[in-house]
């Protein structure tokens, strides 16, 4: 049950932080979205299914990092504080 709510928090945590890290991902599709609407040459020169799935990982793999470290921090700073407890 904690293993759950803990992966369920870090996904959480990953979505919240891909919101920020997203934007190249979402100018990749508009930039798509927009060939397509133009009907330009861009659609063959420009791989934009790769594209935007680099995009898109990439801010996946930012997100989890930042929510990794924040993570660590967190069980850092509430070890110092639980020995200072003890201690003092």
């Amino acid at each position: 049950m904690f293993f759950s709510l803990l992966n369920s928090h870090l996904y959480l945590s990953a979505l919240l932080s891909f919101r920020v890290f997203g934007k190249r991902y979402r100018q990749v599709i508009r930039g798509w979205e927009a060939s397509i609407r133009a009907g330009g040459t861009n659609d063959r020169r420009i791989n934009w299914s790769g594209s935007a799935l680099s995009s898109f990982y990439a801010a996946i793999r930012k997100a989890l990092v930042v929510v990794i470290v924040a993570r660590a921090l967190g069980l850092l700073f509430g070890l110092g504080f639980a020995v200072w407890w003890v201690f003092s």
